[in-house]
């Protein structure tokens, strides 16, 4: 779900049902382990990848929001998380470049201008969206900051934090692995006519060489030629 513009209304607008991801679910959620190293979260390692492989294995509508949207005021706001459904996942991107920032002024007068965000929206007005009396109960809510020090310790406070998961660039052994994934993946799409086996026939191959996906990559040509010369024959 993405957020656009009706007029002067803001609406949530339907771009495509996730649909569950079948074979490297595991693998992509084993991967994210060796994301868990720094403090800041550079743009591009995954964050919001990880949202969306989150929604489809739990086959969750995913609603994505930015903060900086034109129009974007607080009214807007509270209605759009009044229509979200119950069950769903609400995705804050990048809420460091929205101008929420991590005040330092004791003064009253800098504290209320520094509270406002590049978008029009106030971060008091923010927090009661997001956990006020009228904020619905039941959606899984994902925020995505490129600098956890930047922020204000409010919206990272405990209780309205479950979980922090910290994301770095890739190191020695990501790399391989994203490597392997992706190049061994494609030579195995290669190897296997499209349109002549179930899921079912694909993943029991697969799970017979779960300990080493070069040899499944080796043998599957010749799997596909015999496993296609039985049915013809039956």
């Amino acid at each position: 779900m993405l957020l656009h513009q009706q007029g002067h209304e803001m609406a949530w607008h339907c771009t495509k049902r996730m649909t569950k991801i079948t074979g490297l679910v595991d693998h992509v959620l084993a991967d994210i382990k060796t994301y868990l190293k720094g403090r800041s979260c550079p743009p591009g390692t995954g964050k919001s990848s990880l949202a969306f492989v989150i929604a489809s294995e739990l086959q969750l509508d995913i609603y994505t929001l930015s903060l900086n949207s034109s129009g974007l005021d607080e009214e807007q706001l509270v209605a759009l998380f009044h229509a979200i459904p119950k069950h769903c996942i609400v995705l804050l991107e990048d809420v460091n470049c929205s101008g929420i920032s991590r005040e330092h002024s004791d003064s009253a007068a800098n504290a209320e201008m520094k509270d406002k965000t590049s978008g029009g929206l106030t971060l008091s007005s923010l927090l009661n969206a997001l956990d006020g009396p009228a904020t619905p109960e039941g959606y899984i809510l994902i925020v995505t900051i490129n600098y956890r020090e930047k922020l204000d310790k409010a919206l990272i406070r405990p209780g309205w934090v479950d979980m922090e998961v910290p994301f770095s660039y890739a190191d020695k052994d990501m790399i391989r692995d994203l490597f392997s994934c992706l190049y061994l993946a494609m030579e195995f799409t290669s190897q296997v006519p499209g349109g002549k086996f179930t899921a079912a026939e694909i993943q029991g191959y697969l799970l017979r060489h779960m300990g080493s996906p070069e040899d499944a990559v080796k043998g599957a040509k010749k799997w596909a030629r015999n496993l296609l010369s039985e049915k013809q024959a039956g």
